[in-house]
């Protein structure tokens, strides 16, 4: 299963962007900034992340309390349309978490 974040960019990232998902502990985050450059002025634009990867960060995916956390030091002007769980994969690999 995926998170699907369906977004408009207006203004691309100019720090770090991350998507975070908690079970009431630390959140378990990736990086999708790359992502979210790519969408700039491109319209509506769905960001596919594996729930597998905030479970191989920790997260307890039986007790999600916050499914959806963006964190950023920078600017980003964006619109969010939609968040939903579908059954398609996502990308193959897991976006790495910020530093």
């Amino acid at each position: 299963m995926s998170l699907l974040l369906e977004v408009r960019v207006d203004e691309a990232p100019t720090a770090p962007v991350s998507l975070a998902m908690s079970d009431g502990g630390t959140p378990s985050a990736v990086d999708i900034t790359a992502a979210l450059r790519a969408a700039q002025g491109r319209g509506w634009t769905t960001i596919p992340v594996r729930l597998s990867c905030f479970a191989a960060g920790g997260t307890n995916m039986g007790a999600v309390n916050s499914p959806l956390q963006l964190f950023t030091a920078g600017r980003l002007s964006l619109a969010i349309g939609g968040v939903r769980l579908a059954t398609s994969d996502g990308p193959p690999s897991c976006p790495a978490a910020p530093q």
